[in-house]
């Protein structure tokens, strides 16, 4: 799930129409598909799709199966949520650019981003929670890893000048521990997460690595705790 903490067309990304509907679109040479209120935004989230899913899978965030986009002015998750991702089902929803640009909040964790290159890049993390939904979870939840990949490989596959205006409110020099990333911190601070998570992957020796490492199943950021 995305909460709200804040195209260039290219041959690859030519989306063929479905027989069932005009406005979903199955992203050429990718295993996505996007269903979508107009044919420009279908186009445009195939784009992105087509953009940063090969920049994902340098990460070993890799599409193991079929994903779904729903892309709406509404969408079913709880306020202030940007996209959601329904695991075990292959499918996300995602708010429009101009939902999203009415719901964004000013101190939001990706604020300085502008609305274009956010929602691409909200279309990045519920892929990347689509890649990770496929990896074993040895506790009752594994959502502070999963999470974790997301929004790294949100962040990390933003335009150069988006990351920058991100990175003006991550302290990146303050060294980060995985222990700094918990599950109540998500919950109760999911802005102050994503801007920790960033900083802990900018400051491995190989950031990619570690993610292929979570996406293995070698580690996890997560720890079993007794039900409330």
């Amino acid at each position: 799930m995305h909460l709200d903490l804040g195209m260039a067309t290219s041959a690859v990304v030519l989306a063929v129409v479905s027989a069932a509907a005009a406005d979903t679109l199955s992203c050429e040479g990718l295993p996505v598909s996007v269903t979508a209120p107009t044919r420009d935004l279908a186009h445009r989230t195939c784009a992105a799709a087509a953009r940063t899913v090969p920049m994902m899978a340098e990460c070993g965030v890799v599409l193991a199966r079929p994903q779904a986009i729903e892309i709406a002015d509404a969408i079913s998750g709880p306020e202030g949520c940007i996209g959601i991702y329904h695991c075990g089902e292959a499918t996300a929803e995602i708010l429009t650019p101009g939902a999203i640009a009415r719901v964004r909040r000013v101190d939001g964790a990706f604020h300085a981003v502008p609305t274009p290159e956010y929602f691409d890049s909200v279309v990045t993390h519920e892929l990347a929670h689509g890649a990770y939904d496929t990896v074993a979870c040895p506790f009752r939840s594994c959502v502070v890893t999963s999470e974790y990949v997301a929004y790294a490989m949100q962040v990390l596959t933003l335009p150069d000048p988006a990351r920058a205006a991100f990175e003006t409110g991550v302290a990146l020099e303050d060294r980060v521990s995985r222990h700094d990333l918990t599950a109540i911190g998500l919950r109760l601070a999911p802005d102050h997460f994503v801007r920790t998570a960033w900083a802990h992957f900018s400051q491995r020796e190989d950031g990619c690595a570690y993610v292929s490492g979570l996406m293995r199943g070698d580690l996890y950021l997560d720890r079993d705790r007794p039900d409330p």
